[in-house]
């Protein structure tokens, strides 16, 4: 495949995968503010030393979350392209 038309698969693919990612399904939408109402009530119970303990969690939960959703976007996208780059040689 010329490097031009690879350049322009890539740049289709990159495009649809940021299209999907901005439109979340209404559960989910409708799941993460129920996640974050009842976080909110949660905090509000706790002591201080507790607090910390649910930050704690919280962000080592969000770490864990962004990095396996790299893991499976970066691999989702390069299967993409492989096989787009593939298919177009054949």
């Amino acid at each position: 495949m010329d490097e031009h038309l690879k350049m322009l698969t890539e740049e289709f693919v990159t495009e649809r995968i940021a299209e999907h990612g901005e439109t979340a399904p209404a559960e989910q939408t409708v799941a993460g503010g129920d996640l974050d109402t009842s976080y909110k009530i949660l905090y509000s119970t706790l002591s201080e030393e507790q607090k910390r303990l649910l930050i704690t969690v919280e962000k080592a939960q969000q770490f864990v979350s962004v990095q396996t959703e790299r893991h499976f976007y970066r691999a989702g996208f390069t299967d993409a392209v492989k096989f787009l780059t593939q298919f177009t040689e054949a």
